[in-house]
């Protein structure tokens, strides 16, 4: 026990006083003869200065009473110092993970789920999730149910690349190091593969979806059309051309691989619309179209067609504006080999083309 200066000097004061003195145990006992013999008392005063004496020694004692002036102040200190985990005065921060479960490489129109629960943090529980995405050209899709959670879904319709990034934070606040990254190539597998995508200028938030397709729509209407030569260049034909009202006709030789297939109809604004074909006809010549069915006055869209055989892209022909109710010729695909045409060197469209 430290005991300071100030406290010692008063028990000296009080054996002066009080005629008494402390033996050299150190208990208060009285002084015999004190009044009737000064000497006597006199003696005492003398064992009091030998205290003091030892009150010389304990100078050291104060010595150790300053170091120890934090000790007697709040433990606020020793309180911060043991929250902090030993690896945040390394300077380390979570780390951002993320996976996918349909893996690298897959086909247009996959539901993809990813998830960041590999995410870490050397303080504790990963608490915040932000997600992004730079898709292809032409798609809007948004995640689902939101960019800020562990697990969203996302919907990658168009064909190409996408990067998937994520950051996120601990209980703390504290921020991921870097940015967690992942790659996904979407790839067709068909021999055709057809691609729509459109701009709409007017249209101010071309990713929202809704409205009932007869009074009112979220987005601008183009369809997406491919003709056997048996349909004699007439789109909308109820046998021989694959569009909305003829998802999946019967071509060929009566086996399903030989028939189109519109697998994406978009009816409110930017697209895709896809459309496949897995085992073309030999010595057939197919015919693709875009027909703009309502601009739902959004005005005029910028169209963008992209042929893909067999995975790979042969064509992309883009920025072909289109009015409401216009129809656009756009190319030819000879089979066998997969020769891609386009029809004129610039875009053959006709005015006011309806569903006879």
């Amino acid at each position: 026990m430290v005991v300071k200066a100030w406290q010692i000097a008063g028990l000296i004061i009080l054996a002066i006083v009080g005629g008494g003195c402390l033996s050299d145990t150190g208990t208060r006992r009285s002084a015999p003869g004190a009044e009737a013999d000064g000497t006597d008392a006199t003696a005492q005063i003398d064992a009091t200065v030998e205290i003091d004496a030892t009150v010389e020694i304990d100078t050291t004692v104060e010595i150790d009473a300053t170091a120890q002036i934090d000790t007697s102040g709040p433990d606020a200190l020793d309180v911060a110092v043991a929250e902090i985990d030993p690896d945040a005065a390394e300077g380390t921060c979570p780390i951002a993970r993320i996976a996918v479960r349909e893996g690298e490489r897959v086909p247009p129109q996959t539901v993809l789920h990813l998830s960041g629960l590999g995410s870490s943090s050397p303080h504790g529980p990963i608490h915040g999730y932000e997600w992004w995405v730079v898709q292809p050209d032409g798609s809007v899709t948004l995640f689902s149910p939101s960019p800020y959670v562990a697990e969203p879904t996302f919907e990658a319709n168009v064909a190409g690349l996408y990067v998937f990034r994520l950051a996120v934070r601990d209980a703390l606040g504290n921020p991921s190091c870097a940015v967690a990254e992942a790659r996904v190539l979407v790839v067709p597998g068909d021999g055709i593969h057809v691609e729509l995508t459109w701009d709409t200028p007017g249209d101010v938030n071309q990713a929202d979806t809704g409205g009932d397709q007869i009074y009112f729509s979220a987005g601008s209407d183009l369809d997406l059309h491919l003709l056997h030569p048996k349909a004699y260049g007439q789109y909308f034909d109820r046998t021989y051309d694959c569009y909305w009202d003829n998802v999946n006709p019967e071509w060929g030789i009566f086996a399903p691989e030989d028939n189109p297939r519109l697998d994406r109809d978009d009816t409110d604004g930017a697209g895709p619309e896809n459309l496949n074909l897995q085992a073309p006809e030999p010595n057939v010549t197919y015919r693709v179209g875009v027909h703009y069915w309502n601009d739902w006055a959004y005005g005029p869209s910028l169209a963008t067609v992209r042929i893909y055989i067999d995975g790979e892209l042969k064509d992309e022909w883009g920025g072909v504006r289109l009015e409401d109710q216009e129809m656009w010729d756009s190319h030819e695909i000879a089979w066998p080999g997969g020769a891609v045409t386009r029809i004129g060197d610039v875009p053959q469209i006709a005015p006011y083309y309806r569903d006879p």
